[in-house]
């Protein structure tokens, strides 16, 4: 442009792709000082914060005007995305946003906008060193590859995949780009178990008169065991432990008040993952979905809490 007025402006921002008009006056406007208005923006102190005021008004069934003040934080890419993209309702609003980045780019010394095909003079990359290009071969040579997956692995994958089939009934996309609902089925009750019997207060305090060292809860099974005992309970689950054993859960660690954990007591399931020797004896479970779960719940459980199924 040789002469760098606003309609000359105006007309080569009308040459440029939607984001490119954008991206001329976005300079511009970010470099406006504190308290500049540009349309229903404002510049307030702080690194390109900008307010947004406008009003809005919507009619009742009655028919009664209601009208509404709106004040939104945004940024100067905003303002300029508004003269990227203009809306014929705000024609003279994006008119009076575009004369003030003018402005700024006159009193910038600027006499015209950037060519959209201009080449941009890269700086050359420098020739790599053949040494540095042998090492980073070598480092992606001697990096191991992934091991295969093992027959459990496998199993675990399909199983994990199943689950969510039993669970999910379906996904529904929305038309307009909103976040896709996913229906569930309803599952059957869990199965039906019997709690143990509450302590009264009365035995309580008979059972701990006299005894600094009584249990807050009644004794029962989940002490810890000795590793004589330990390796008896392993012997004896020999011949049903393994990956993928169906099994259901007997009983399970108690509160500090003494009762019997709820949330999986009766439960069935799968073995998931046996553990290693720290943990022996342990196994992660992946239990069966009931009623209304939408995610799969495996738990960490002791071996002797379980019992198997066939």
């Amino acid at each position: 442009m040789t002469a760098f007025d606003y309609p000359a402006f105006r007309a080569a921002l009308d040459t440029l792709l939607p984001v490119e008009r954008a991206q001329a006056v976005f300079p511009a406007i970010r470099s406006l000082p504190v308290g500049s208005r540009a349309g229903r923006y404002v510049r307030e102190p702080g690194k390109d914060r900008w307010i947004c005021e406008y009003t809005s008004t919507r009619r009742d069934r009655a028919g009664v005007e209601h009208v509404s003040h709106h004040r939104t934080i945004t940024s100067a890419w905003s303002v300029a995305m508004d003269v990227g993209f203009p809306s014929r309702h705000r024609e003279t609003e994006i008119d009076e946003i575009a004369r003030i980045a003018h402005g700024v780019m006159l009193a910038q010394g600027l006499t015209r906008l950037p060519d959209r095909d201009a080449a941009i003079d890269m700086p050359a990359l420098p020739e790599p060193d053949p040494d540095e290009t042998a090492k980073v071969a070598a480092i992606g040579r001697a990096i191991t590859p992934r091991p295969p997956l093992s027959g459990d692995d496998l199993w675990r994958r399909q199983y994990r995949e199943a689950m969510a089939r039993t669970r999910i009934m379906g996904v529904q996309h929305d038309l307009f780009d909103a976040a896709p609902v996913t229906h569930h089925h309803r599952l059957p009750r869990r199965p039906s178990f019997e709690m143990p019997p509450v302590e009264t207060l009365a035995a309580k305090l008979k059972r701990i008169e006299g005894d600094p060292f009584a249990t807050f809860g009644p004794p029962d099974d989940s002490r810890a065991m000795s590793p004589d005992e330990k390796a008896e309970m392993l012997r004896s689950a020999a011949n049903w432990l393994r990956v993928g054993q169906r099994v259901r859960v007997r009983d399970s660690a108690r509160s500090i008040d003494g009762s019997t954990e709820r949330r999986v007591l009766g439960r069935l399931g799968v073995v998931w993952r046996l553990c290693g020797s720290v943990f022996e004896d342990h196994v992660h479970v992946f239990l069966d979905p009931v009623r209304g779960e939408r995610v799969e719940k495996i738990v960490f459980i002791e071996i002797r809490h379980l019992d198997p199924v066939e």
